[in-house]
């Protein structure tokens, strides 16, 4: 496709995004989206074709080695190896029984409120005598100073039940907030018991202490609930690879820039700014799946730039990417979080946030395959390089595709 070609098509992706976000219509954002780009992409790939056999033949060569490499890896890994999967399923397992606690806070709460109510009555009682006869000797002092003790006893006991029994129905409220998943955000969980999320993160912490939740965790940014070890454990992957990304674009970053341009200093940094940005939204949005598709941008997008950090003469291809389709990437997760922020998510809000999760995905691949044939013409195959990012990323339990 001529650069004029690439330019038309960012102006038409851009347009349906700004369409579907200024109607706040994004039922068909996905679908518009994803015609659009297989048209563009059919356009390169009978380009690509006309270009000769030697292409096509390299390229088998790359993809039976990517495919070579995956076996290897899957047969090394076969032990540990997980497929990703979304994993639906609130087990049991994972919650402590509340009955024997309930009775504890039960009785706890109703034999202390007795107690007071008695003891109150009686200390009120001698009190008013006393008053009354004006005398405060021994009869009626020692049987007040025994029972104040006693009294300020049975408040604490009614207390410590009615605590008990509150937590306790948090923590199904909780559980029902999950909604058979096992992860939540502290956002959603919040507006459902009415607090604010500060509340909800030390409320959680502390049952999580108690052992009310048997595999429960918070995330680094405390604002998802992760409900079982195996989710957990592909969070902390995930974290752990994206550390390691992040430690290797600031090892680049720190790397004199003497021999590149200013505009590809210029551009280096306005990608390095977009990243960052795609980030704090990643941290902004709780829950696990957005979080997989955000981070699926944010390598595909970091290893582009990485590349033409070492190739600063695909720096005007690369503007037009910047130009039209991160600007389009970030309006559409500015419009998930405004949607993911709203007090009430009601069924239209659900399915716009669903399309542009979709969308993200349509995106992600678009990304993958506009720049490979942004830089067909050069050593690099963009392509390779993401199917075996792909395979670690399964690893990882970052994406659901089927390797």
């Amino acid at each position: 496709m001529a650069n004029q070609d690439w330019i038309n098509l960012g102006d038409e992706i851009r347009d349906i995004v700004e369409n579907a976000i200024d109607s706040q219509n994004f039922h068909k954002l996905n679908q518009s989206i994803s015609d659009t780009v297989t048209s563009a992409m059919e356009n390169v790939n009978r380009t690509i074709r006309n270009a000769g056999s030697a292409a096509g033949q390299a390229g088998q060569r790359i993809q039976e080695e990517v495919r070579e490499q995956q076996g290897r890896y899957r047969y090394q890994n076969r032990n540990s190896y997980i497929r990703p999967r979304e994993i639906v399923n609130s087990s049991p397992s994972l919650f402590a029984k509340t009955g024997p606690s309930s009775c504890a806070g039960y009785a706890l709460t109703i034999t202390g409120g007795i107690l007071t109510g008695g003891l109150g009555i009686a200390v009120l009682i001698l009190l008013i005598v006393a008053i009354a006869t004006g005398s405060m000797g021994a009869a009626f002092s020692i049987p007040i100073f025994i029972m104040l003790p006693l009294l300020i006893g049975s408040v604490i006991m009614t207390w410590k039940g009615s605590t008990i029994l509150g937590r306790l129905k948090r923590f199904k409220n909780y559980i029902r907030g999950l909604r058979g998943r096992n992860y939540c955000g502290i956002k959603e969980l919040a507006r459902l018991v009415g607090k604010s999320e500060n509340y909800v993160i030390k409320d959680l912490r502390n049952m999580i202490e108690r052992g009310l939740f048997l595999q429960g965790h918070l995330d680094q940014q405390n604002t998802c609930l992760i409900a079982s070890d195996d989710v957990y454990e592909q969070y902390q992957l995930a974290q752990k690879q994206l550390e390691i990304r992040q430690k290797e674009l600031q090892q680049e970053a720190a790397k004199p820039k003497s021999g590149l341009s200013e505009e590809a200093r210029k551009v280096i940094k306005e990608g390095n700014d977009y990243l960052e940005a795609i980030k704090g939204s990643n941290d902004a949005i709780p829950g696990v799946e957005i979080s997989k598709k955000i981070s699926r941008l944010e390598v595909v997008i970091q290893k582009i730039f990485q590349r033409v950090e070492q190739h600063p003469e695909l720096i005007s291809d690369l503007r037009k990417f910047m130009d039209y389709y991160l600007p389009t990437t970030m309006k559409l997760l500015k419009a998930y979080e405004e949607l993911d922020a709203q007090p009430v998510q009601g069924e239209n809000i659900a399915t716009a946030k669903r399309e542009i999760e979709e969308t993200l995905d349509t995106i992600s691949t678009a990304f993958e395959n506009l720049l490979d044939s942004f830089f067909k013409d050069t050593a690099w195959d963009i392509s390779t390089d993401i199917s075996v990012l792909q395979t670690m990323l399964a690893q990882e339990g970052l994406t659901k595709k089927d390797f």
